[in-house]
């Protein structure tokens, strides 16, 4: 067999046409007709000789005399002609010489004639009718077309039907060109020259054509008004006046008038004649009539109310049956009427009408007379009696015969429809007699009698007197029924009698009048079946007999007996009855014959049995389907057989269990669930007993008009509907159809009208036992607009709301007056068990300060030799070793302190007396000026051998011991770098930074080992890697964060840095891979929480504070390694007061009472200040005070910012700003501060330097000004508040304890803290004296006592002996000046309102960094990118006049080998304040930044013009950034796979096969991400998803539908495995930049997830359309496969070098992650939002595309609008909010709950379905408002996902980032195949979404709820811990 090309078979394959409708006849012979009649390819020679000889075959077999050709037009002529000759042959050998073979010819009289004898075309026709009757076999040749003969005559003459139909005055256009002419002679002629009459066999003139009024094709005249008349005028024509051969259909003799209630242009009716209920139930017609022309229906359309029609129709006695007897009695008897060739018109009395449906076709009305006769010279009746008729003038146009008419002078009045044949008298034949009536009925039932036998009285009427006795005699009764009673006739009770005829009760014309009667008795009748026949009875002369054998019935039975009462008794209760696990039948069906059983509701049965009445035992049941098909409880069905009733209709069933159901389920399919394709659409109907009845409703909501269909079994196991008990209502009379299974009519009820208002919907009610159905309007608009308002309105306004609250909650600015801290009981109990020593007396020690305090504080001070604690009895003193580079050495008088870690390492030597300190302290240079080597000499060591790089370096060292201090120095030329006030190298990512810290550590390590302490108390970063040198040696480790912030980081982005950094660490790889390594990042600070993680199970780690230590451990990723971050608060230095909790407890209770002597005091300490700072000495002024490093992190820059407007509005206020300038920001203040003083003499003193400051600067001011954006703890806060100073500032850290006007800071932009801090400012301004003074009171109370922090230290050291056992791109600095002078320029036109904007520091910064850093980059793209450069550099400068680019600040020679920038992954991906953020943000407090840096800036490495171009910005976005953007709009998320197989209803197993392919491939892309270099993840994606292209593309060549399905199947499995890569490219890109702004990640989402939607839309609604055409899929395919595989080159060869790095390892990475609550908050997300939407993902988004009343373009245009214009209008929006508020956009997106709920509630749970209020009812309308809607939750639900997104953005790192989204994909396509298998809505909407447009009772539904408050839950849990873990919040 060939296995291309079409197949060559026997018969058509060209499709199938209906069985009604109008096509070409050569289409009708090339298809398959009314689905079931196949059509063979008899042209073919081999297949006519098949069909000739199985017919010749049928023929000896069966015997029969012809052959009627159905449809003969289907078959072409000369295989007609073939195969009619072959019969005649075939016929012959079996003796049959005039063998019959007659054709249906449908068309008109010329295309007939072709297919009548031999055959005739136009131009062959007869010119005269002589021609025709004197036609041969041997004729002219010229005449035929052939020689063979094809049909001998049409069988049922439709040319002549439709002259029939014309003249009976039926209405409309149905002639046929080339017909017959409508009056009869007329038409005759006509057939007489056209038509080939010669008989095949005989070769003589045989008009045999077969005239019928109707047939099974057409309708039953009956059904009409006056339409049982018109048929006998018809029967009459058709019998007696055309020549040829009457056709009676069944039926007609009974009157039929039901007509099939299929299609209205097929009218027709096929009722059977046995009893059958069905044509009752459906006996209305509803359909109407296209093909006629108000068509005048009439008892059709009430046949549902006749209770007749579903009785037996075998009724001999039917008036219709007896006229038409009679009219072929006379064909019999007068040979004229039966053989006749002749037939003219005689006269005609008539007039022409013009009917209005005709198109001008007339219609011909009056009386005609027309004579029957024989043609002279071929017929001779000789022998048949001849007449005269009166004589007329009118000559017979005979053939010249000389005829003439006849007359009769007179005839009686014509009835309406009336006609007459006329006979010579002395002709006359008296008729046979004939039954006229029987009584009680034919087909009577009649209940039986419960009190005895039932006897029932019968009567026969006829046409004539009968003889009694004969009658009587020929009277049989035959009985269907069971037992032995036999039924009698009782003679003693019979009467015959004559009766008197009247023509009044006659119905009909030509209707035989009743004239005697015989009436008896029947008794001892049993229930079941009678059939009383009449065998020939002679009438009473004994001349006449009926010549018939006519039989009659009569049911007898109980109301329960299916078999007498089928239509009521077709369900019955104690049917069937269960006994020891088997089903038993009690029948109830006497008069039955055999009967069959099913127990699977007619999907299988028992044989035929015989019926005995006995109880049945069912046989084990055999059924196989679905879960969903099954039912509940045992139901028999049982279907009985009667010889009697000739017929198997006869039905009964009943259950088990007292239910009530003829189904065992009914499902309802339609266009709103693609016809039950589509399972996962709530369709199955509940059911309501009521009284034995049985409806079956459901509550439906379409889009109207729309078809539904009722389906008994639902889907098959092969996933198809079934399609063998299939309902609906071809005929709209609201009685449920069922049609054959193949049928081409859609078998549906057809729903034309929406549901009146207020509803929305229809409630569907079936009745089983009637089929009859109801619609009911359901549903509820008000409900669907609240709901509809409802989604528009409640995301939105929630998520504004939640903005609203955390704004309110976090925004305000938080006054600390100073309320009493209590504690619990717990907080009490847990102090007095954990309480590690008691606190006793201290005496003064003699070298204290002398700092001056404030009356009424603490005064006391430390003991020099320790002994703070009560130590245990016999306990040895602990060893402790800090190594800092900030240290006190008292007794030389050598002090190195800078900042809070100095201060406290002069506590620490002065407060651990009761530890022996061993202090590693560096020898800094400039200090010669106290001694020649700046150091004294006290006790020389042993120096220290350290090895850098290979080789080895020698360091010297002395032991200086101080009471319990032993202080190590070590002296070495890259320590005496360093100065006094910078003790700290400049940078910390360089070599000479490497060198220094390596050299550092390795000393203090060998200090380790040479004084063995009991811990190591290290601070900060600095000495972090100490410890690795003694591995494996454990020593114990404590960890103090005092500014997290510096870490201490060198590049390792490949192999090279990394071999470098190691040998300058001298440290191997392993170690450095274990500990220190964090990415691509080598980290001090890391390599401290390393060892903790490692050795002391993560204890040891404590901050400077109570919250900086949990900020620290949220913001820093590589804590997240710990188990937490514990505090140590620091202590103020002057608190040296005993301390315990029961004095805490006690003083916190105590009354705050106000220091009347210090108040008054604080006047003067005001004016002293005032005149130190030569301001005006004013009594009242509002002094704020400023002192600290002039840096970014101190907020000095928001201060110069906000106090222009400050000063402006509040005249009495004054500014004292003092302290060294550390960064550009202090720098810029500076400036401004100075501006300042010259706008407001008397009121502003700047001080930009390191000042020695008098106390009353701290006393004497009214506030303190701390805006710190970070601060881990605020001593300066302590300082000024212990001294009577209010603070004012950030609510950061360790501030916010003392009283004071504080503010959150939830984002780092100046614009959001300036406005935060003039609220800030203006609360204390608001504030009165009285409140001023209390709050000072308090602050006075307030302790930090260092003897709770020693208590507190000693338990640190304690519990961790116990647990014991990058590079980086050159720093912003402004280092040539250009900045500040432009800056200074705007100063000139400073004012209170562009101090925030146009001069805001922080603004003008972050504008100045990323303009400088594209001046950088620029610089590193030689070649054809330096044109581009310019031309950037001069229109986007800061300067108005354009500019060269400045590259001498970049030019130098590197100290060390450079490799492109590495982001590290400790750094968040965006940068709040707007400069493109790196590690470290802030230069080291010592670094002066007016300097240039002393570490030149790399050169990017470019190796191939391919990577410059791919370095190239197309609107801002390099075009490497792009392609990787369109990696991601690529990739589909896990929840979205299910678009992958745009199947209806997608089938488990494909769905599971793509998860699967979705959950393990990511994890394949996570293994190489980790150990290739990620050029290789990022471009290998595209070749798979070019390959996935081409399988599709390749698909429609495929050999078989099986082959391409599989093709088709492999590339959505290609297409997922590439898909799953799409967390890669979100993780990675923008990879080079290392940060952007928020706003800027805003805009990039915006782009690529605006995009990604709307690829998405085309992937819902392209994929089923492109799969329709070959073309447009290869066509798409094969380039888009190209393009991808060029991408993929591309992207290989063109990335940066960034891409090329191996990444670097993250030690306790997977521990981290379950650290962080945001990633497993969205992990659970996840799982729970894929559970429950990932299966339905699909159906939601075919919700857009599917509607018929808008057309796609429309839609189009709305997602373009949406996904367009709207998406891009809210995120510009949202960039713009998020300059200042950077946490907005996320916490809007997460206020936004439940969006992708609501979005799929609404497109999935059929609420949104129709709109009929909406746009004034428009269908169109209502249907785009409603897409509107879920584009626009759509909107909401991908801004929420974005939003997740950027909170992921700013709380993650780039690994974490993207192992959180890999581990989402894959537990998202587990959670996807899970919720495909258990979930209630896993196909569909089930209960979690119902239609509460509908009805209100889904609420009731568990899973709704479960569902809806899992979403909000999400939405609570993300707000939450975003805000605790965002890396930017200080």
């Amino acid at each position: 067999m060939s296995s291309s090309g079409c197949l060559n078979s026997d018969f058509d394959q060209y499709g199938d046409v209906e069985s009604f409708g109008k096509y070409p006849e050569w289409q009708k012979q090339l298809s398959k007709f009314g689905f079931v009649q196949d059509r063979l390819r008899e042209w073919q020679p081999s297949v006519l000789d098949k069909i000739k000889r199985f017919s010749c075959m049928t023929i000896a077999s069966l015997d029969i005399d012809g052959f009627r050709i159905d449809k003969a037009l289907t078959i072409t002529v000369d295989a007609q002609a073939d195969w009619s000759d072959h019969m005649r042959d075939c016929a012959r050998r079996f003796s049959k010489t005039n063998f019959f073979i007659p054709g249906e010819i449908v068309g008109h009289n010329a295309l007939g004639a072709l297919y009548y004898g031999r055959g005739m075309e136009p131009r062959m026709f007869a010119d005269t009718v002589e021609e025709g009757f004197n036609a041969t076999n041997e004729t002219s040749p010229s005449t035929h077309i052939r020689t063979s003969h094809a049909l001998d005559s049409a069988c049922f003459h439709y040319s002549a039907y439709r002259a029939l139909t014309r003249f009976l005055g039926i209405d409309g256009v149905y002639g046929a060109n080339m017909d017959t002419r409508i009056n009869w002679a007329e038409g005759w002629q006509d057939m007489l020259g056209t038509n080939d009459f010669i008989n095949a066999n005989t070769g003589k003139f045989d008009p045999r054509h077969m005239f019928g009024v109707s047939n099974q094709d057409v309708f039953r005249w009956p059904s009409i008004i006056n339409g049982t008349h018109k048929y006998l005028v018809g029967a009459f024509i058709t019998s007696l006046l055309l020549p040829g051969i009457p056709i009676v259909n069944w039926g007609e003799e009974q009157a039929f008038y039901v007509l099939e209630n299929i299609a209205g242009n097929y009218l027709y009716g096929r009722q059977p004649m046995t009893s059958t209920v069905a044509w009752e139930l459906h006996g209305c017609y509803k359909v109407g009539s296209e093909k006629y022309f108000n068509f005048p229906l009439d008892a059709a359309l009430y046949g549902c109310d006749d209770p007749n029609v579903s009785l037996d129709h075998r009724d001999p006695s039917h008036p219709i049956r007896a006229i038409i007897k009679r009219f072929l009695g006379l064909r019999s008897t007068y040979p004229a009427l039966n053989d006749g060739f002749d037939m003219f018109q005689l006269s005609n009395h008539t007039h022409w009408i013009v009917l209005p449906g005709s198109e001008g076709t007339g219609t011909e009305m009056g009386l005609w007379s027309s004579v029957r006769m024989s043609h002279k010279g071929l017929q001779d009746f000789s022998g048949v009696p001849h007449g005269t008729l009166e004589s007329s003038s009118k000559a017979i146009d005979d053939g010249g015969a000389g005829l003439v008419y006849g007359c009769i002078s007179g005839i009686q009045k014509f009835p309406p429809w009336g006609f007459k044949a006329f006979v010579l008298k002395e002709s006359w034949v008296t008729p046979s007699p004939t039954i006229t009536k029987f009584l009680p009925g034919h087909d009577y039932r009649l209940e039986s009698s419960d009190e005895g036998p039932t006897s029932v009285e019968i009567a026969f009427q006829f046409s004539t007197e009968m003889d009694c006795d004969s009658v009587l005699n020929s009277i049989e009764i035959t009985s269907n029924s069971v037992g032995k009673t036999t039924a009698t006739l009782n003679r003693n009770s019979v009467r015959c009698r004559r009766l008197s005829p009247s023509k009044d009760n006659l119905q009909y014309v030509a209707q035989t009048p009743s004239t005697w009667e015989v009436a008896a008795t029947i008794n001892d009748i049993p229930d079941g079946v009678r059939r009383i026949t009449v065998r020939n009875a002679t009438d009473s002369s004994k001349t006449l007999v009926t010549g018939s054998v006519d039989h009659f019935l009569l049911r007898v039975g109980k109301p329960d007996n299916p078999v007498i009462f089928p239509r009521h008794a077709n369900y019955t209760q104690g049917f069937a009855k269960e006994r020891d696990g088997k089903v038993y039948v009690r029948h109830k069906a006497a008069g039955a014959t055999q009967l069959r059983c099913s127990q699977t509701w007619g999907s299988s049965w028992t044989p035929w049995l015989n019926y005995t009445g006995e109880e049945f035992e069912m046989p084990p049941k055999n059924w196989t389907g679905t879960s969903l098909q099954q039912w509940a409880g045992e139901h028999v069905v049982c279907q009985y057989y009667s010889k009697l009733a000739g017929s198997s209709h006869h039905q009964q069933e009943g259950d088990v269990s007292n239910s009530t159901r003829r189904f065992p389920h009914l499902f309802v399919n339609g266009h709103f669930n693609a016809f039950g394709f589509d399972s996962g659409i709530p369709n199955q109907m509940a059911q309501i007993s009521n009284n034995g009845n049985t409806t079956w409703w459901i509550e439906v909501m379409a889009e109207w008009p729309t078809a539904v269909q009722f389906n008994v079994w639902g889907l098959n196991p092969d996933g198809l509907p079934d399609q063998t008990s299939l309902f609906g209502d071809v005929n709209f009379d609201f009685v449920l159809d069922r049609l054959p299974p193949g049928s081409l009519r859609q078998n549906v009820v057809n729903v034309t009208k929406s549901p009146p208002a207020p509803f929305l919907g229809w409630r569907f009610e079936v009745d089983d036992a009637t089929m009859k159905y109801n619609m009911l309007p359901a549903g509820s608009v008000s409900r669907q607009i609240a709901i509809f308002s409802l989604m528009w309105i409640v995301p939105l306004l929630a998520g504004w709301v939640v903005v609203l609250i955390f704004t309110g909650s976090f925004y305000k600015v938080k006054h600390i007056s100073g309320v009493a801290r209590t504690q619990g009981l717990s907080g009490k109990l847990r102090q007095v068990f954990e309480m590690k020593a008691k606190s006793r007396p201290h005496e003064p020690d003699s070298s204290s300060s002398g700092d001056e305090t404030r009356p009424g504080t603490a005064a006391t001070h430390i003991n020099t030799n320790g002994g703070l604690l009560d130590m245990e009895i016999g306990a040895p003193r602990k060893k402790v070793l800090i190594a800092t580079m900030e240290y006190d050495i008292e007794d030389w008088a050598i002090k190195i302190n800078i900042g809070g870690l100095g201060v406290m390492a002069q506590l620490m030597g002065k407060a651990l007396g009761h530890l022996d300190i061993i202090w590693v302290v560096p020898c800094v240079g400039g200090l010669q000026s106290q001694h020649p080597n700046g150091y004294p000499v006290d006790q020389p060591a042993e120096p220290m051998v350290i090895t850098v790089i290979g080789s080895k370096y020698t360091v010297e060292v002395q032991y200086h011991k101080l009471r319990n201090i032993t202080y190590v120095l070590v002296d070495a030329p890259i320590f005496r770098l360093q100065a006094p006030s910078g003790p700290y190298p400049d940078r910390m990512d360089n070599l000479d930074s490497a060198i220094y810290y390596s050299a550092w550590n390795q000393c203090i390590a060998e200090t380790l080992k040479r004084f063995n302490p009991d811990i190591y108390h290290i601070n900060d970063f600095h000495g972090a890697l100490a410890p690795l040198y003694l591995l494996p040696q454990v020593i114990p480790c404590c960890l103090s964060l005092h500014n997290a912030e510096f870490q201490g980081m060198w590049s390792v982005g490949n192999k090279e840095e990394k071999d470098e950094v190691c040998k300058v660490f001298n440290l191997n790889h392993k170690v450095v891979e274990r500990f220190v390594q964090f990415g691509e990042v080598f980290n001090l600070l890391h390599a401290g929480a390393s060892y903790l993680r490692e050795f002391q199970h993560g204890f040891g780690a404590v901050g400077v504070s109570k919250k900086y230590g949990k900020r620290s451990f949220a913001r820093y990723p590589i804590f997240w390694g710990l188990s937490k971050i514990g505090s140590l608060p620091n202590p103020d230095p002057s608190d040296t007061a005993d301390w315990s909790p029961e004095l805490e407890a006690a003083s916190n209770t105590g009354k705050i009472e106000i220091d009347a002597e210090f108040e008054s005091s604080r006047a003067e300490l005001r004016r002293q200040a005032q005149e130190w700072a030569g301001l005006e000495q004013n009594a009242d002024a509002q002094l704020f005070v400023f002192v600290g490093r002039w840096s970014m992190q101190k907020g000095v820059d928001l201060i110069a910012d906000v106090f222009p407007s400050t000063l402006e509005h509040n005249p009495t206020v004054q500014l004292i700003a003092i302290g060294p300038v550390i960064d550009l920001y202090g720098k810029l203040a500076a400036i401004k501060l100075h501006r300042l003083m010259e706008q407001y003499p008397g009121r502003v003193y700047s001080k930009p330097e390191f000042t020695q400051l008098p106390p009353y600067i701290f006393s004497g001011a009214e506030f303190a000004l701390i805006p710190s954006r970070d601060e881990p703890f605020g001593l300066v806060a302590v300082e000024f508040g212990k001294k009577g100073a209010l603070g004012v500032g950030a609510r950061v850290g360790g501030l916010g304890n003392m009283p004071g006007w504080y503010y959150t800071v939830e984002s780092t932009p100046a614009k959001h803290l300036i406005s935060q801090f003039k609220d800030a400012i203006q609360g204390a301004l608001a504030s009165d004296n009285e409140t001023r003074a209390k709050m000072r009171a308090v602050s006075a109370k307030l302790r930090f006592p260092v003897a709770r922090w020693v208590e507190e230290i000693e338990d640190l050291h304690s519990t961790s002996i116990r647990n014991a056992l990058q590079k980086v791109d050159p720093f912003f600095t402004d280092a040539d000046g250009e900045y500040t002078e432009e800056f200074t320029k705007k100063l000139a036109s400073l004012d209170p309102r562009n101090s925030e904007t146009e001069t805001c520091i922080g603004q003008f910064l972050a504008r100045s960094e990323k303009k400088w850093f594209e001046d950088y980059k620029c610089q590193t793209w030689f070649g054809f990118l330096l044109s581009q450069c310019v031309q950037d550099v001069s229109r986007n400068g800061p300067s108005p006049s354009p500019a060269p680019p400045r590259t001498s600040r970049f030019l130098g020679i590197p100290t060390r080998p450079h490799s492109p920038y590495t982001p590290s992954v400790v750094s968040s991906l965006y940068s709040e304040d707007g400069e493109a953020r790196r590690e470290p943000t802030l230069a080291h407090p010592n670094v002066s930044t007016c300097e240039a840096p002393d570490s030149p800036v790399p050169s990017q490495v470019l190796t191939s013009p391919l990577q410059k171009f791919m370095l190239r910005k197309l609107f801002g976005w390099p075009v490497y950034t792009i392609i990787l953007a369109l990696g991601q709009i690529l990739g589909a998320s896990s929840y979205q796979i299910s678009l992958l197989n745009d199947e209806q209803g997608q089938t488990a197993s494909m769905l599971y096969t793509i998860a699967s392919i979705y959950a393990a491939s990511p994890v394949l892309w996570w293994v190489a991400f980790r150990r290739l270099p990620s050029v290789w993840v990022l471009s290998t994606p595209f070749a798979v998803y070019g390959v996935a292209f081409l399988f599709v593309g390749i698909a429609p060549f495929a050999s078989s539908t099986f082959a391409r399905g599989w093709l088709q199947k492999v590339a959505s499995g290609v297409y997922a495995a590439a898909s799953s890569s799409g967390s890669m490219y979100f993780a990675l890109n923008f990879g080079d930049e290392g940060g952007a702004p928020i706003h800027t990640w805003i805009i990039r989402a915006c782009a690529v997830q605006g995009i990604q939607q709307i690829y998405i839309s085309g992937l819902c609604n392209g994929i089923p359309a492109a799969r329709a055409s070959d073309i447009v899929i290869s066509s798409i395919c094969f380039p888009a496969a190209a393009f991808l595989i060029g991408l993929e080159a591309l992207v290989f060869f063109g990335l940066p070098e960034y891409y090329r790095q191996t990444p670097g390892s993250i030690p306790s990475f997977f521990k981290s992650i379950f650290r962080r609550r945001l990633i497993i908050c969205f992990l659970v997300a996840v799982v729970v939002q894929n559970y429950w939407f990932s299966s339905v993902y699909g159906r939601s988004w075919r919700f857009l595309w599917t509607t018929s009343h808008a057309p796609t373009w429309q839609i189009l245009l709305l997602v373009v609008f949406f996904f367009g214009i709207v998406w891009v209008a809210l995120f510009s929006q949202l960039a713009h909010l998020s300059r200042e508020h950077s946490w907005i956009f996320p916490v809007l997106a997460i206020g936004l709950g439940a969006s992708r709920w609501a979005q799929t509630f609404w497109g999935i749970s059929g609420v949104g379905t129709s709109l009929p209020w909406a746009i004034g009812g428009s269908p169109a309308g209502g249907a785009l408002v409603s897409r509107a809607l879920w584009l626009w939750l759509g909107v909401l639900d991908a801004l929420q996902g974005t939003g997740v997104g950027m909170m992921l953005l700013q709380t993650t790192t780039r690994f974490h980032n993207n192992f959180a989204l890999v581990a989402a994909q894959v537990l998202g396509s587990i959670a996807t195949i899970l919720g495909r298998a258990t979930a209630p809505n896993a196909v569909g909407p089930g209960p979690v979404f119902p239609n509460l447009a509908l009805s209100l009772e889904g609420l009731g539904n568990a899973s709704f709820w479960v569902c809806l408050l899992m979403q909000i839950a999400i939405c609570v849990a993300f707000v939450t811990f975003f805000r605790k873990e965002q890396l930017s919040k200080p």
